[in-house]
């Protein structure tokens, strides 16, 4: 074995045990969806549950939805370490296109590896924190427009009333102040993660729609993707007034999706 085959599967092993320390639980909370105008048009009682084998090699995802209307659907899915775990990413048999990429702390994002022509787009960043979890999905239809957004809030304790009483409607803005200071770290797209370097918050990303979801949440991301434009989707999730995760997922000007980023910040107040 090559030196470099080495390094792709002791990546892969890793991406495959970042999922499973983090992430195979029952995670109850709320989904909402909101157009491009900030409207909420659905939301929903989630529950996305994963379990492992006793040897954490055969994941089973079940997810039930549970409707204001009283109806419940229903869905299924099995992640094999064996065929699923690649050299770019954990393989979902929902979306066979896209890719999980997890970091040592929690937090992931499922992404689709190239933007199609004609074809949806779909980008998914993933906080955790204390078995409580964040999901900001970004939405993209054929012509590369921004279809919605959807902010899922979850936790382990089997508890949603607490995300109902914070409201599912968006919020007008969310007051960023000036002096976070934290570390950045980057994966590539065959999962090569880098050193940690010094980072300061630069959120909202210029020429992107910003919306800010209750429970702490935000996403920046262009109202429109074509190929031909680089783009980036940022979202971050203020877990406290000192404490704030940050992602970003970048796509090149072919369309290929090409780096992932986690701002760890933590708030100086020099007064």
């Amino acid at each position: 074995m090559t030196e470099a085959q080495k390094i792709t599967l002791d990546s892969q092993e890793r991406n495959w045990q970042n999922f499973c320390a983090k992430h195979l639980y029952d995670w109850q909370g709320i989904c909402s969806k909101y157009s491009p105008q900030g409207e909420m048009f659905e939301y929903f009682e989630s529950l996305r549950s994963f379990s492992g084998n006793e040897e954490r090699n055969l994941i089973t995802q079940n997810n039930e939805y549970k409707y204001p209307d009283s109806r419940i659907v229903k869905k299924a899915w099995q992640i094999n370490k064996l065929t699923d775990n690649l050299a770019d990413g954990i393989c979902h048999s929902a979306i066979p296109s896209m890719r999980a990429l997890f970091f040592d702390r929690g937090a992931a994002v499922w992404v689709m590896k190239q933007l199609e022509p004609e074809s949806n787009l779909m980008v998914e960043l993933v906080f955790e924190s204390e078995k409580s979890r964040s999901s900001i999905t970004t939405h993209y239809d054929g012509t590369g427009n921004l279809i919605r957004t959807v902010c899922i809030r979850e936790n382990t304790t089997g508890s949603v009333s607490q995300y109902l009483s914070t409201g599912i409607k968006l919020l007008p803005s969310r007051n960023f102040r000036d002096n976070w200071q934290g570390t950045l770290t980057a994966m590539t797209p065959d999962l090569q993660v880098s050193s940690s370097v010094p980072t300061q918050l630069r959120f909202p990303i210029v020429g992107n729609e910003t919306f800010y979801f209750p429970g702490g949440t935000s996403v920046s991301c262009p109202n429109q993707i074509k190929i031909g434009n680089k783009f980036s989707i940022t979202a971050n999730w203020l877990l406290m007034p000192s404490q704030l995760q940050q992602l970003t997922v970048n796509y090149d000007e072919s369309g290929t999706f090409s780096l992932v980023t986690l701002e760890l910040f933590g708030f100086l107040d020099n007064n």
